[in-house]
């Protein structure tokens, strides 16, 4: 399980944390498993975001390894259908508003 995987790395299942500072071996095993940012109140890697020590700050892990996603090209699987209905809904919404207004009558 992903716990067993966790525990593995250095998670104490009592506390349900992780050791104040990562070692090299816990690093590794983290990376490993694709994490790539840790919270800490002690350094652990690179801090990129919070307050300085003992506040917590976040960490990256440089070991891990940075996932390049394909760009998307051209417009999403079912754009052209969901555009289609957008416009008819709009098309319907504008022909009830102006049926509507012909069929109120002025109060007397």
């Amino acid at each position: 399980t992903w716990t067993q995987k966790l525990v593995l790395c250095g998670l104490d299942e009592r506390s349900n944390s992780f050791p104040d500072v990562l070692g090299p071996e816990q690093r590794r095993c983290l990376a490993d498993l694709g994490v790539r940012y840790f919270l800490s109140r002690n350094p652990n890697g690179l801090r990129i975001g919070g307050a300085p020590p003992p506040a917590v700050g976040l960490y990256e892990l440089t070991e891990a390894e940075v996932a390049v996603l394909p760009v998307p090209v051209g417009a999403p699987p079912g754009f052209a259908l969901g555009l289609g209905v957008s416009l008819a809904a709009a098309a319907a919404a504008v022909a009830l508003i102006v049926l509507a207004g012909r069929h109120v009558t002025a109060p007397e």
